[in-house]
């Protein structure tokens, strides 16, 4: 008998499973991914490798990013500000064959917000000077010297003999901290809690010693 795929929606709180309840129901280990508008899913963790039925939800969500990538590819093909580089990047993280090798939500939409970023990369007047470096070819120090340029720009206090990067965009704080969390995730990650805020600097290093920095 073919197997299909089950999804249950769970709307109130005091009906959330527990650990085993949620390994019963997705046969197996379970994981956790946390959706953007902040509902919560459980899935398999292993579903992929154990040959798992696909859940047609989560096709249709691929091929749609597909499909807009496709449409984005289509909008800026003549547009100088794109080089054929940045085009091929799009294909690379969104083609259909790039969201087939995906396990989960949070992988999909990472491939979304990094094709976001590299429109915002272009497009904006802040970071969208012709020759400058997209974010996501940028090492994370190149991401701290592009935020050392806007405070260059903005006139704000920075460390004595600091340069501007003309190589380099200009960007804030936030921007910073968005590229980090798509491009470089383990740094962000040691530096930042889920929301946003900052760790404890014990806690950050620590987690930075873990992941080899500043040996």
């Amino acid at each position: 008998m073919e197997k299909t795929a089950k999804l249950k929606i769970i709307d109130d709180v005091k009906l959330e499973p527990t650990l085993k309840e949620a390994q019963a129901f997705v046969g197996g280990y379970v994981e956790g991914i946390s959706m953007p508008n902040g509902d919560y899913l459980i899935v398999n963790e292993e579903g992929k490798l154990k040959g798992l039925p696909f859940n047609e939800q989560a096709a249709g969500i691929r091929n749609d990013i597909n499909l807009l990538a496709q449409t984005i590819l289509r909008q800026i093909s003549q547009d100088s500000r794109f080089t054929n580089e940045d085009r091929q990047y799009i294909q690379e993280i969104t083609g259909k064959e790039a969201m087939d090798k995906l396990q989960s939500y949070d992988q999909v939409f990472l491939s979304l917000q990094k094709t976001q970023l590299l429109l915002e990369d272009r497009l904006t007047e802040t970071s969208g000077a012709i020759g400058v470096k997209p974010s996501h070819s940028m090492s994370i120090q190149e991401l701290y010297d592009s935020y050392n340029n806007f405070k260059l720009d903005n006139k704000m206090t920075v460390k004595e003999g600091t340069v501007r990067r003309n190589d380099l965009p200009s960007y804030n704080l936030e921007q910073v901290k968005r590229r980090l969390k798509a491009y470089h995730t383990d740094f962000y990650n040691a530096l930042y809690n889920p929301d946003g805020s900052s760790k404890p600097q014990d806690e950050v290093n620590k987690n930075l010693e873990q992941l080899g920095f500043g040996q």
